[in-house]
This record gives structure tokens, C-alpha cells and sequence, in this order.
């Protein structure tokens, strides 16, 4: 799903979430310690451009997307699992074919949450440049941790450090 608009940082995040063990790990994140992938992705991106972030700027990143990720990409993501659980003991293609559709808007919603992510800030003025990559992005992650008040599952949390710290990409 990529087009002539899309941003290096939804090209980022398609290919790091297509490596293996890397979308286990954010939706770990996800599931366990209530991240948003989105910002996660970022937050790994960011990383990747050797740009540490502080506190603050976490805060207005998550802030800058929350009203549409509450609203809009969440709510898309508890109908596409609903449709999976096989609801009322209802089974047809017509359901399958449904949850093809929401998962297809549920996409679109991330990746316009992203390009928003990405349009928000200009990456050479957020943060601070640091000169290791795994440091910065530990630290990034890290933040997000202590703005969530919850723990990100330690071997998920190596898992995506690695990935990003050794230039998957």
C-alpha cells in the first residue's frame, strides 16, 4: 500500500513492520503496555535519524495525534477484531469480506496519522542530534515509557532497539 504520497516515515514503518519478530514486538507494546504503535514507529524513526527527544517533545508528538488515533484508528481497530471473533455465533464471507474492508480503513487511518507525524515536525529542528543510534533510541523509548507510566516487555523492547540500532533499513 504505497503511493507517490507517501512519507519516508510510513515507508520506514511498513518495511520495520514486515521484519520478522518486529510487528510481534509492537503489537506487544501495544497490547501490554498500551502504546501506540504509531508513535512508537516514529519514536524508532526519529532514532534511526539520530534525533533524541525530550520529555516535552514526546508529550506534544502524542498529543498532536491523540484526538485522531482515540477517535478514529482505535475504534477501526475493536471492529476489525469484533468482526474476527465470530460475533453472535454469525460466520459468512460476507463478515470476512467486512473485516477485509475495516482493516483497509484502519490502515488509511494510521498512515493519516503518520503523514500528520510526519508534517508536524521538521526532523532537523526536533530534538537533538545524538551519534549513537541504539542509545538514542533506547532513551526515545524510554521517555514514552515513563509518559505512559507503564513497562514496555523487556524482550520486545531489545527486539526493536536491535532492529533499528542495526540498520535493518
Amino acid at each position: 500500500m504505497t503511493d507517490s504520497e507517501d512519507t519516508p516515515l510510513w515507508l520506514f514503518s511498513l518495511k520495520f513492520y514486515s521484519y520478522q519478530g518486529f510487528r510481534e514486538s509492537l503489537l506487544a507494546f501495544q497490547d501490554f503496555s498500551g502504546a501506540n504503535v504509531n508513535i512508537v514507529l516514529y519514536l524508532l524513526w526519529l532514532a534511526s535519524h539520530r534525533r533524541a527527544i525530550s520529555l516535552n517533545e514526546v508529550e506534544k508528538i502524542i498529543s498532536s495525534t491523540k484526538g485522531w488515533n482515540e477517535e478514529i484508528v482505535q475504534p477501526l481497530r475493536r471492529i476489525r477484531q469484533n468482526l474476527k471473533k465470530n460475533v453472535d455465533g454469525l460466520f459468512s464471507e460476507d463478515i470476512l469480506l467486512l473485516r477485509e474492508e475495516v482493516k483497509t480503513l484502519e490502515l488509511e487511518a494510521e498512515k493519516i496519522e503518520q503523514r500528520t507525524l510526519f508534517n508536524a515536525y521538521e526532523i532537523q529542528f526536533l530534538g537533538s542530534l545524538g551519534t549513537e543510534i541504539e542509545a538514542i533510541a533506547r532513551a526515545n523509548l524510554e521517555t514514552y515509557e515513563e509518559l505512559l507510566d507503564a513497562s514496555f516487555p523487556k524482550q520486545h523492547f531489545e527486539c526493536l532497539i536491535d532492529g533499528v540500532s542495526n540498520g535493518f533499513h
